[in-house]
């Protein structure tokens, strides 16, 4: 019977369950409350990604009055796609415009139907650089990257950067440059007159070609002002270079123009390659921008004006990056004192990252350090911690992305020029600085090691093999010498200066310090004392003290004597019978309670004789009540003496 009702109850169940289903899928979902639903229904905000170098420096989302069309540029991509005879396209976008790949999708795929494309996922490093890495798991022979980018030069894909419509006021941006720039016809020579070099981010760029216009047809600017192409197509193999003046279209490689500090991607056309001593640069851009940054590094010494809508579109001067080279040189001095160095891969999809490891491995070889090699992806501060042994990390990534700002890790993290300019021999800094590896490998580097380091005179302290350091303020090893290559007098020098390192001073007494103890009596030279038995027994009975010469216990009074092996048979325990006890152990106990007991009866027939004389005393005269009092208390205190 109750096998029949379990079942008759599942069956009802399983009829309730299936009409609540049906029911379910003909109405609507309950709606969400609370603060959870945001999170759900929340939209990307501007601004996209927020990392080094990534989509994170402004609002790069598409506006709304902007069509999907124009905005992405799909006639153009097309037609790159036709041209390179592309037949797998990987998209690349970054967080901000993700939500529009779906329509780019079906545009590019209507246009170019033998094609097949993919969306790609989070990329492998940072947002800014081309994931070949991820397109080659579809194995695409092309690849179009939306958004911001850092503009290196790929390796082995081709690619068509779209950088998107936003609109530029370019009325503002002409009166701000005219005020800077000397009216024509002034006296002024043009040798003695600074010019203007405009850099912009890469939302702008379609923006620049009317700039550029209006720039011509101002007489007070056409020479004074020189604006900077952006690369916009990298094919393989690579299309000869079709003239200077063309901000569009294929480019010749980077290096066809000699060595420049230049950031990658970006030429200047006309005889002036690069701003000179003098010459002022102007950004269009957000303030928090990778580009800025290394712009700002590189031409430390110009005046950098930065023109936006946080400026009120109007130019506004940028602060001196004195403090940032500040910490890069202290950066520097660290890896002088490094033994081990971690060498972290940052990109597997710029061109020449490859060299640049095995030029780094050689430096750091030669200076008689270590080196190991890391591949973990994107880094983040848990990553890194794993490697405690490692004294110091050399990154090497794409320009946007190889200045960290290491406060937070546990290691500090360099560039590769950083690591060039500390462990090679000759190398000093002389301010000026890039945040391109490419820049220091030889060949093709504007600040790579020449003959004329090579061939500097050593000084003295480099013929004695030692070094001052700026981080111990001790006197070291120098680079590059072993161990049984130093000579008898500078091992003497670093002896001594390790010496002189130890006398105490107001500086170093704190860190140096050690832990005294609470009892500030101790002296440094006082020997400690012995370990020596202690009480025993249990907490109700600690008044036994151990005699260590003649192991026996003696009491307060002095009057008994037992040995170890007496306390433990007289040791009491809850619920256990005790042990017998010795004869002279009974002999003991016997005699001290006869004499108590003889001195109690002594004491009881002395306070007998008192109380009769008292009464006697009472019944002969009248007392009062104070009298009383003070005659009960003597007595009180009589009975407790």
């Amino acid at each position: 019977r109750r096998r029949a009702d379990a079942t008759a109850l599942l069956t009802e169940l399983a009829k309730t369950t299936a009409m609540s289903s049906s029911e379910s899928r003909n109405v609507a979902p309950p709606p969400l409350t609370g603060d959870d639903s945001k999170i759900l229904t929340r939209r990307i905000e501007d601004g996209g990604e927020d990392e080094k170098g990534g989509a994170g420096a402004g609002s790069t989302r598409r506006p709304k009055e902007v069509p999907v069309r124009t905005f992405f540029e799909i006639e153009e991509t097309l037609a790159f796609l036709k041209s390179c005879k592309a037949t797998k396209v990987a998209l690349q976008f970054p967080d901000c415009l993700l939500e529009d790949s779906h329509e780019v999708h079906e545009l590019l795929g209507k246009g170019f139907p033998s094609g097949e494309f993919f969306v790609l996922g989070d990329t492998s490093y940072g947002s800014c650089c081309v994931d070949e890495v991820a397109a080659g798991h579809v194995n695409a022979d092309a690849i179009v990257h939306y958004g911001d980018a850092c503009l290196t030069r790929t390796g082995s894909i081709s690619v068509k950067y779209v950088f998107g419509q936003f609109p530029l006021p370019t009325e503002a941006l002409v009166r701000q440059l005219e005020s800077l720039a000397p009216e024509a016809g002034d006296g002024a020579s043009s040798s003695d007159s600074p010019s203007l070099f405009l850099f912009s981010h890469t939302k702008y760029v379609a923006a620049l070609e009317e700039l550029r216009k209006r720039v011509d047809a101002s007489a007070a600017l056409r020479r004074r002002v020189h604006i900077a192409s952006v690369d916009s197509e990298q094919q393989l193999p690579p299309p000869p270079s079709v003239g200077p003046s063309d901000s569009k279209g294929p480019k010749g490689t980077a290096e066809a123009d000699g060595p420049s500090l230049i950031p990658c991607g970006y030429r200047f056309r006309g005889p002036a390659k690069q701003p000179g001593a003098g010459d002022k640069i102007v950004f269009l851009g957000p303030p928090e921008c990778a580009l800025l940054t290394a712009i700002r590094m590189a031409f430390n010494s110009n005046d950098i004006l930065r023109f936006d809508g946080d400026t009120g579109h109007r130019l506004k001067a940028e602060g001196s990056a004195g403090r940032m080279l500040g910490r890069r040189f202290y950066l520097m001095s660290k890896v002088k004192e490094a033994s081990i160095i971690g060498i972290v891969v940052g990109t597997m999809s710029v061109k020449n990252y490859l060299a640049v490891i095995q030029h780094l491995q050689k430096i750091i070889r030669e200076a008689g350090k270590k080196s190991y090699l890391f591949l973990v992806g994107k880094i983040n501060v848990p990553k890194l911690s794993n490697f405690a042994e490692v004294d110091l990390f050399v990154f090497v990534a794409c320009p946007f992305q190889c200045v960290v700002d290491s406060t937070e890790y546990f290691t500090p993290i360099v560039t590769p020029l950083e690591v060039e300019l500390a462990l090679v021999r000759g190398r000093e800094w002389t301010g000026q600085y890039s945040t391109d590896f490419k820049d220091i490998l030889p060949g093709i580097g504007c600040l790579q090691t020449t003959e004329e380091h090579r061939k500097k005179p050593t000084s003295v302290d480099e013929e004695s093999g030692v070094r001052f350091s700026m981080i111990t303020g001790k006197v070291e090893r120098a680079i590059g010498l072993k161990e049984g290559e130093q000579t008898s007098d500078s091992k003497e020098i670093v002896k001594a200066s390790q010496a002189l390192s130890k006398v105490p001073d107001a500086s170093t007494y704190m860190l140096q310090r050690t832990f005294k103890g609470l009892d500030g009596s101790v002296r440094e030279n006082q020997q400690p004392a012995k370990i020596t038995d202690g009480l025993r027994g249990i907490a109700s009975s600690y008044t036994k003290e151990i005699d260590p010469k003649s192991d026996k216990t003696t009491t307060g009074s002095g009057t008994a004597s037992t040995t170890r092996q007496d306390r433990v048979n007289t040791k009491r325990f809850s619920g256990v019978a005790p042990r017998p006890l010795s004869a002279q152990v009974h002999e003991n106990i016997t005699r001290r309670v006869t004499s108590t007991e003889d001195s109690e009866d002594g004491d009881e027939d002395e306070d007998e004789e008192e109380d009769e004389e008292e009464d006697d005393e009472d019944d002969d005269e009248e007392l009062t009540m104070e009298q009383r009092i003070e005659r009960q208390f003597a007595g009180m205190a009589r009975n407790k003496s």
